[in-house]
């Protein structure tokens, strides 16, 4: 019934919520494929309105425009914190001496963590999320996912661990 529902307001407004969010990304820094983008921020919104427990038909575009606003709002952040954090060296020599290039970008390197978490569990990945990108302490993180505390701690620290060694192979 409920993907019933999601599959039917997908169909009838994919290309709306595009548009939408394609039009609050056009002044994203970086030249980015704004298309692209939005398409995948579309895809995560509808993502997790499959994964909530009920959808009531009449409130899914309410629910579907605040997921997405949310989306945004952590898309802009992130970008904000990117290219703070993006280390930029100026070449040296010869023709190109004036040109700025990334040695290492953060971009590449988050893309690579957000690889490596997403082949946790989901409620490992979600922990490392909500503590990485949202900044919540255990006990908010606890109290948001409905588990017990020590739980979480425990998952951070596994997770956290095998992160690391992840990482150590690359």
């Amino acid at each position: 019934m409920k993907q019933t529902i999601i599959e039917k307001f997908y169909r009838a407004q994919h290309d709306q919520l595009v548009n939408y969010v394609a039009k609050r990304l056009m002044s994203s820094p970086g030249g980015h494929e704004i298309s692209q983008e939005a398409e995948d921020i579309v895809h995560d919104m509808f993502v997790r309105l499959l994964r909530c427990q009920a959808i009531i038909e009449t409130t899914l575009p309410a629910l579907a425009l605040q997921t997405l606003n949310r989306l945004l709002t952590d898309h802009w952040r992130h970008l904000r914190c990117v290219e703070r954090h993006e280390t930029v060296v100026r070449s040296s020599g010869g023709e190109s001496s004036g040109e700025i290039f990334s040695m290492i970008s953060a971009r590449y390197m988050n893309e690579l963590l957000e690889r490596r978490i997403a082949s946790f569990d989901i409620t490992s990945a979600r922990i490392l999320h909500l503590r990485l990108h949202s900044g919540l302490s255990t006990n908010e993180i606890a109290e948001t996912l409905g588990l017990n505390y020590k739980a979480v701690e425990n998952r951070l620290y596994a997770s956290r661990k095998r992160l690391k060694q992840m990482v150590a192979g690359m």
